[in-house]
């Protein structure tokens, strides 16, 4: 998988054409925390201002395309991040 540079996605699966998808979604259900493998890039990019946390979890990003919001929340065009990096961006609240 890799972003086209667009809000899309391309899906490189082996034996099969590229398909290009506008949403990837993490079922994997392994909970909402940051994976401790994980935690010393959080640590780097978010002390650096690369990043920010989100209020609920994980890091701050443009759901459309999982690009990572630094800490003045604009879009960083090289980072992405999926999954149990992005928990609290992922939830919905309903009032």
């Amino acid at each position: 998988m890799r972003p086209t540079g667009t809000s899309q996605f391309e899906l490189c699966l082996e034996g099969t054409p590229p398909q290009t998808v506008d949403k990837v979604i993490s079922a994997t259900a392994l909970g909402s925390r940051i994976p401790p493998t994980a935690v010393p890039i959080i640590e780097a990019v978010t002390s650096s201002g690369q990043a920010r946390l989100h209020l609920f979890g994980g890091l701050e990003v443009d759901r459309t395309a999982s690009r990572i919001l630094d800490d003045r929340l604009t879009r960083q065009p090289r980072l992405y991040a999926l999954g149990g990096t992005v928990s609290g961006a992922l939830y919905i609240l309903i009032p």
